[in-house]
């Protein structure tokens, strides 16, 4: 059984883009775009600065993706937006 390598992209930001909303969004959108063509994304905002997590949000809303954060200390993953969260949302037209 041949293994392929796990798609992800790396979005990186400098700090005056990192703080704004709008930027974040505008770098992550295309990145994220090519990525939910062929595959399933789950979004992490583990490691995000509360402008960054604020614009994944919207996008992970927008694209209905998704959203997790896990809080390191204790290990403790939590959906954000979950499937059937976004399934429900879906239904409800």
């Amino acid at each position: 059984m041949k293994r392929t390598k796990a798609p992800y992209r790396w979005v990186t930001l400098y700090e005056d883009e990192i703080s704004d909303i709008n930027s974040v969004k505008n770098r992550v959108r295309p990145q994220l775009e090519n990525l939910i063509k062929d595959y399933v994304v789950v979004l992490d905002c583990t490691s995000a600065t509360k402008p960054a997590t604020i614009a994944l949000y919207e996008l992970a809303n927008q694209y209905l993706i998704p959203l997790i954060y896990i809080y390191e200390p204790i290990q403790r993953l939590t959906w954000l937006l979950s499937k059937d969260e976004l399934i429900q949302k879906i239904e409800e037209g």
